[in-house]
Parts: structure tokens; sequence; C-alpha cells
């Protein structure tokens, strides 16, 4: 069943109303947007000798919703990922003072759709998949994976309030998700 947008709102995904545009492409870009919108670019990019470089300095430089797309292809990511990823980062946030920026985002990104993945996913993608999806190392991706769930405490139970209040945000019809059970 595809998501249905709500008539009453304006939506600022136009070209997904279009024919042809579905209800995973609406969810990805909702998602994208909701994320790009913790980023601070106003962060200075890493460069050559600064003390972080050599851990930040190589990460992937693609586009946001290319990134998506590639960790989407190479895991078979389910679309309930992408709103309990994003609480998962507004819980980091708020409970850390963390920053997300241009050095470090590609890696959050990465890290809560992992995290978010093994919420909901009986038998989800290796941690070899969603690093080789937009070059990480497996090792690297296992730090941050543990210092993410470090810096929430290992909270990760997510309602199912919680998830329709994220896609009620992004305008999405979440009706049809009602008999989800999210553990």
């Amino acid at each position: 069943m595809s998501i249905l947008h709500r008539p009453e709102v304006k939506l600022p995904l136009d070209s997904l109303k279009k024919e042809g545009g579905n209800s995973i492409e609406a969810i990805r870009f909702s998602f994208v947007e909701s994320f790009r919108q913790m980023v601070r670019f106003d962060v200075e990019a890493l460069k050559p000798g600064d003390d972080d470089y050599i851990e930040f300095g190589n990460d992937t430089k693609v586009p946001l919703i290319s990134a998506v797309k590639l960790i989407e292809c190479e895991t078979e990511l389910e679309w309930a990922a992408y709103p309990i990823a994003i609480i998962l980062i507004r819980r980091l946030m708020k409970s850390n003072d963390y920053c997300i920026n241009i050095n470090n985002m590609h890696r959050l990104m990465l890290v809560s759709l992992l995290i978010a993945s093994k919420i909901i996913e009986d038998c989800p993608s290796s941690n070899r998949c969603f690093s080789k999806s937009i070059g990480f190392k497996e090792s690297s991706l296992k730090e941050m994976e543990i210092e993410f769930l470090k810096c929430l405490e290992f909270k990760l139970h997510v309602t199912l309030e919680e998830v329709n209040a994220v896609l009620s945000e992004w305008c999405l019809n979440r009706d049809w998700i009602g008999s989800i059970e999210l553990i």
C-alpha cells in the first residue's frame, strides 16, 4: 500500500506527487531533509594537518540523498528505518549537545540507519554491507556504532507514537502502519 499525502498540507515533495513518484522516494526525501536541517553547514571542512583530518578527512563527499540511495541498494533497508533513525539522532543531539556538521554527517547518517535497521529487522544487513555502501571500513563502523549506542546509553526503545509523529512531520499518512509493532 502506498503512502498517501494529506490533502490539507502543502508539501515540498511536488516532484514525488507526480506520476511515477512512490512512497519510498517520499520517505527517503523526507529523511534527508530532516537530517539536513540538523546539520551545521557553517562548520569549516577539515583540511590536511587538522587534528581530526586523518579520521574524518577522507569520508565520502557524495550528496546525502545519493548516500542514502547507495545504502538502500547495498542493504535492502526497510522504510521504517528512516523515521527511527531520525528519532535516534534527535535523542543523541538532545542528550549530548552533539553537533552534526559537514565533517561527520555521513558517519552519523550511516550509523543511525544501521542501528534503526537492527531495531526493526529480524535479520538486518551486516555491518559489512552498511560499511561497503558508502566506503567506510567495517571496523570504523563498528566503533561508530558502539560510540553512538553509548551516547544514547543504549536506550533504543522507539514507540509507534514516536514513529507516527515523525511521519506526521513529514506530512505522510501513517494510518496504514498502525498494526506494526516496534520493539
